[in-house]
């Protein structure tokens, strides 16, 4: 999450400026934002994929020597692929927020600080990240919840595996009503899923309220 929150930044930054090709980029960069999450697990399977993925033979192109990783299959690698896949898909959701705030911001404030002699490095400290604050705080929150209720990514490249090394939250709770038919349980897990988010979202917005966010 952090690492889309950072990449996305720095891709609005660059392309808050008229930047050549700018009207080709933005359609290509809010592509996977937009694509269905399993379609994105199926292609993604593919592309990890160790026989004939593009990852495993690019890698061994690279290196000179045929490069077999079992991407999906290792405990230690399979987390990390959901990781990339996560970061690939919705750090354009990032960029599409943090280009909205940046394009809010009032150049005024940049100009005064130029005249002052601040450096780019003051004006991103002390101007863009204090104004853009309650855009960051809500982008985190949103992406947060979604993290935690993640499943149709999970279920489709990994089905929780290998072991449960990619199990989440709400495919355990899957699994616990339709793979081993413990209805209640699996309700039981729902409800209190339910109830801990409510008041994780609760408590941030209060303390967001508080500090005038």
């Amino acid at each position: 999450m952090s690492i889309e929150l950072v990449l996305g930044f720095l891709i609005a930054h660059l392309l808050i400026d008229n930047l050549p090709g700018k009207r080709f980029i933005l359609p290509l960069l809010v592509l996977p934002a937009v694509t269905n999450p399993i379609v994105v697990g199926f292609i993604w399977r593919v592309i990890f994929n160790p026989a004939y993925g593009p990852v495993n033979q690019i890698i061994g192109a690279m290196i000179g020597r045929p490069f077999e990783q079992l991407w999906l299959s290792n405990q230690g690698v399979a987390l990390i692929a959901i990781i990339i896949v996560e970061i690939w898909q919705w750090t354009p959701f990032m960029f599409l927020v943090m280009l909205a705030g940046l394009t809010g911001i009032d150049p005024e404030y940049y100009e005064a600080a130029a005249i002052d002699g601040a450096s780019r490095w003051k004006m991103l400290l002390w101007i863009t990240i204090p104004v853009m604050r309650p855009i960051i705080v809500i982008a985190l929150l949103i992406r947060g919840l979604d993290i935690i209720k993640l499943f149709d990514l999970v279920y489709v490249m990994t089905e929780g595996g290998p072991g449960t090394a990619t199990e989440t939250v709400s495919h355990y709770i899957y699994v616990l009503g339709f793979e081993f038919f413990r209805m209640g349980y699996g309700a039981a897990a729902a409800y209190l899923l339910l109830i801990v988010l409510s008041i994780l979202v609760a408590l941030l917005l209060r303390r967001l309220s508080r500090e005038g966010v």
